[in-house]
């Protein structure tokens, strides 16, 4: 045997459900159709690396605190623009996200 690099996939993949779900999409007009993205980050994050002379240790400060929740949420349609939401802290819940 040689060894080989491996791909990974997910384990709880189900073809017959992605099939079911491809096929019904398949009615659906692309004009209907809404594509929605969310990130988040909390504004505490640092590098933990940084850039020295060689032989010297590289030296920076941090937040004192951790840092408040950002959430960044977009939707795309292809008749309009995107739209972003920004709602303060995380985005825990879909009432937040109502217009």
């Amino acid at each position: 045997m040689v060894p080989e690099k491996k791909s990974l996939t997910a384990s709880e993949r189900k073809e017959a459900a992605r099939a079911a779900w491809w096929e019904e999409l398949a009615t659906v007009r692309p004009e209907d159709l809404v594509c929605v993205d969310e990130t988040g980050s909390h504004l505490g994050y640092t590098p933990t690396y940084a850039w020295a002379p060689i032989g010297q240790r590289a030296y920076a400060t941090a937040p004192a605190n951790r840092g408040e929740n950002k959430t960044v949420v977009a939707a795309l349609t292809l008749v309009s623009s995107a739209k972003l939401k920004s709602p303060h802290g995380a985005n825990e819940s879909p009432r937040q996200m109502t217009p």
